[in-house]
């Protein structure tokens, strides 16, 4: 089960906290604390895989982890100074490593280093179990120079929650890309509407060394406690859920609570749609390699075949050579001729026969009969297989279009108040199981289309927000162009003695750059100068914007596909009424031509 452990903390000096100890017991890297004097180094059984991610601007001496932390320290002047910024990220055990540290990688450099800071990446795996991440982020903006000023906007708790939100997409994404179920929450449980479940104490690295010498402690007992809640609590869930899928199984009509029982016992576990399409899937795989296995056997006749043919041509280049005399054969030469070769066929038959294995026609006939018997069995073997994998595959079709028709009713009774909702596909009904896994519980219709707007809403902000960001870009591009032309005409003017004509033209041409200029929205260097900085802050967003556009976008797609759904139901029933009520006009239309028609003729 994929977890959701995302601790944001700052550290103070008036805590007594070191930005270069704290460096060292991540990275497992022996420092020296030059504000002190002291080396720090806390020796781990795993080594941690680390890195250090930094603006592309930053100095070359960022990328050295001593001099980091230390010029971090020398920076802050205050004895309540805080030194850092330290994020712990859970990551997702169900990833291999090498994606665990991709995903981080690209998280970091989105969320913080885009932004200006300076990220010292450390992932811990010494409990395979509980691989995380530790990511130390520097508080000042960085010149080309050294430290400057601190960005008091990074301390926005917002922002935090922003951070929180975007692990959980960027994880959640990677699941949907892999087809996987798991999926996290950067809410809390109360904020998930899960009132059952208990959230863990945040142990800290004190308490977990503890833990792992074996020494039990009160935080620890506290979430043992939690978790075998939690444990129970899950299986109670899962429990309800399946009990609810069987009590509707038993009330199934009798046909098709036969077919699901038939299908059980095909299947060799519970009637679940997955284990059925798999199921139906193996077949298929087995149906290949019989029919691969019937060509094999096929191709074991082939010899026999080649050989009866040799045998047969025997027979009759023999049959032809006794026809023939030897006084024919002494005084023609085409007799001669044809003698020749019709000896020949027959030795070339009887080497290519032997080769083949057969001695003489005797044995070929036996060995013939035998192989003939075992793949004729075999043949016989395969086609009765086919047909239980035909049988067996038509009851498994009809099991998966029943339990299709389940999971469609259970989607169809959560949602009574919406019209048409019994007209439900299973594909639309598996949309709107998807937004409801993702959510954690069943959404209502309003609660559904409430996410859908705000989703879309956003989605169309951040795209015009990008789209004005280059627009922009390339109004300033045109605007370089024409400014370029419109400087070096000006330099041209003023040269002395130059023809009438001549400057004529220049004076021409210098007032069409001056109007291209206006048009693209620039009055003179300074002007665009002024612009052109505030397009490179700008920027500087595009790829947050961007990343936020692609994180949104599947949360947007799967409520679109679920609004969608509900509002298509909605149309039918719609569509349906209107058809019965053409039907009842054009019937009320025919009884009224019925009843003149009558009186006519009386």
């Amino acid at each position: 089960m994929a977890i959701f452990h995302f601790a944001a903390q700052v550290a103070s000096r008036s805590a007594g906290r070191s930005a270069v100890a704290m460096a060292a017991y991540r990275s497992g890297e022996r420092l020296e604390d030059e504000r002190t004097g002291e080396l720090k180094h806390y020796r781990r059984e795993a080594k941690p895989q680390t890195e250090i991610l930094a603006p592309a601007h930053s100095p070359q001496w960022v990328y050295d982890r001593n001099r980091l932390w230390n010029e971090v320290e020398t920076a802050e002047k205050r004895k309540d100074a805080q030194l850092c910024r330290e994020i712990n990220i859970a990551l997702p055990k169900e990833f291999s490593p090498e994606l665990q540290a991709k995903l981080l990688r690209e998280y970091c450099q989105r969320q913080f280093v885009d932004r200006g800071m300076i990220a010292d990446v450390a992932i811990h795996r010494d409990d395979l179990n509980n691989p995380h991440a530790h990511v130390m982020l520097t508080m000042r903006e960085m010149g080309s120079e050294g430290f400057g000023k601190k960005v008091r906007e990074w301390n926005d708790r917002e922002l935090v929650e922003k951070w929180r939100e975007a692990w959980a997409q960027d994880v959640n994404l990677v699941f949907e890309k892999a087809n996987r179920p798991e999926r996290i929450d950067h809410r809390s449980l109360e904020a998930q509407g899960i009132t059952d479940r208990l959230p863990t104490v945040h142990e800290g690295p004190t308490v977990r060394e503890m833990e792992q010498r074996g020494v039990q402690t009160e935080v620890g007992q506290i979430n043992r406690d939690v978790k075998e809640h939690n444990a129970v609590v899950l299986d109670l869930q899962k429990y309800r859920e399946q009990k609810a899928a069987l009590q509707e199984k038993k009330q199934l009509p009798p046909v098709q609570r036969a077919v699901l029982q038939k299908t059980a016992a095909i299947i060799g576990q519970p009637v679940e749609l997955v284990a059925v399409q798999k199921k139906i899937q193996d077949l298929q795989s087995e149906t290949v390699r019989l029919d691969q296995g019937a060509e094999q056997l096929q191709k074991q006749l082939d010899p026999f075949q080649r050989a009866e043919v040799h045998f047969q041509n025997i027979k009759n280049w023999t049959i032809d050579l006794q026809s023939s005399s030897s006084l024919s054969r002494t005084f023609n030469k085409e007799s001669r001729v044809k003698h020749a070769e019709l000896d020949k066929h027959i030795s070339q038959a009887r080497i290519m026969l032997e080769r083949m294995g057969f001695k003489d026609e005797g044995q070929f006939k036996s060995r013939k009969e035998k192989v003939s018997a075992y793949v004729e069995k075999e043949l016989a073997g395969i086609d009765q297989a086919k047909e239980r994998i035909r049988l067996e595959s038509a009851l498994l079709q009809e099991a998966k279009k029943i339990l299709k028709q389940i999971e469609t009713r259970s989607v169809v009774e959560q949602y009574q108040d919406v019209p048409g909702i019994q007209r439900l596909s299973y594909p639309e009904a598996q949309v709107i199981q998807a937004v409801n896994k993702a959510a954690g519980r069943y959404l209502s219709a309003d609660e559904i289309q409430g996410a859908f707007n705000k989703y879309e809403g956003e989605l169309h902000d951040q795209q015009i927000l990008l789209n004005q960001i280059r627009k922009n870009g390339d109004r300033l591009r045109g605007a370089n162009q024409w400014l370029e032309k419109h400087e070096a005409q000006n330099v041209q003017l003023r040269k002395l003695f130059q023809p009438r004509n001549v400057k004529d033209q220049l004076k021409a041409d210098l007032d069409l750059s001056g109007r291209m200029m206006k048009e693209f929205g620039v009055s003179d260097r300074s002007d665009y100068d002024h612009q052109f900085a505030d397009q490179q802050q700008a920027e500087l967003k595009k790829p947050a914007i961007e990343t936020r556009i692609s994180t949104i976008r599947p949360g947007f797609n799967l409520l679109k596909g679920a609004v969608d759904a509900l509002r298509e139901v909605g149309r039918r029933e719609q569509a349906e009424q209107q058809q019965r009520q053409w039907a009842e006009q054009r019937q009320r239309t025919k009884d009224t031509y019925r009843s003149q028609d009558q009186e006519y003729e009386r």
